[in-house]
C-alpha cells in the first residue's frame, strides 16, 4: 500500500487542512497580534519578547559601582611590598548577558602587579547591563574601566 491510499487518510489531510484553514480565519478576524502567541504557545511553542527598543544604542555599563568591585583587600601584597602605586585603565569585553569575557590593559600603571591585579578582579568580580544593538537587542560591548592605585595607610 501507497502512503496517501485510501479514503481515510484522504479524509485525514483533507480534515486538517481545513481545521487549519478555519484557524487562520479565526486569527486573522480576532487580531493574530492577540491570539497568534496564545494559538502558537498552546500548540508548543514559544514566544520570544520583542526587544526593548528604548534601549537601542546602548552602550554596556556597570550594574554597581566599579568601586565595589575593589575592596580594602584588593592591594596586592607584593606591590605594597615594592611601594608601588599608579592609574591603570582596562578594557573590559561584556558579553550579551552582561558578563564580562576579556580585559585588555590600555594603560598601565608601571606595574606588573597592580595591571595583572586590576584585570583578575574585573573578570571576577565585575557585573554589567549588556550593550544594545539599534534594534535593541542585547549584544557584545566593552567597558573602559579607570583604576586609581593608592597605597593603604595602615
Amino acid at each position: 500500500m501507497i502512503i496517501g491510499e485510501g479514503r481515510s487518510v484522504t479524509i485525514a489531510v483533507v480534515f486538517t487542512a481545513v481545521v487549519l484553514f478555519l484557524l487562520l480565519i479565526v486569527m486573522i478576524v480576532l487580531g493574530f497580534e492577540q491570539y497568534g502567541p496564545r494559538l502558537w504557545i498552546a500548540l508548543g511553542g514559544r514566544v520570544v519578547p520583542p526587544p526593548d527598543r528604548t534601549l537601542a544604542g546602548a552602550k554596556a555599563a556597570p550594574v554597581d559601582s566599579p568601586g565595589a568591585w575593589f575592596g580594602e583587600d584588593a592591594y596586592p601584597p607584593d606591590a605594597i611590598r615594592l611601594g608601588q602605586q599608579g592609574r591603570t585603565v582596562a578594557k573590559v569585553v561584556v558579553d550579551a548577558t552582561g558578563a564580562p569575557t576579556d580585559c585588555t590593559i590600555t594603560t598601565g600603571s608601571g606595574s606588573k602587579s597592580l595591571d595583572s591585579t586590576t584585570c583578575t578582579i574585573l573578570m571576577k568580580q565585575a557585573t554589567f547591563t549588556p550593550a544594545r544593538d539599534r534594534n535593541g537587542v542585547a549584544t557584545i560591548g566593552d567597558y573602559t574601566v579607570p583604576v586609581r592605585w593608592v597605597l593603604p595607610q595602615n
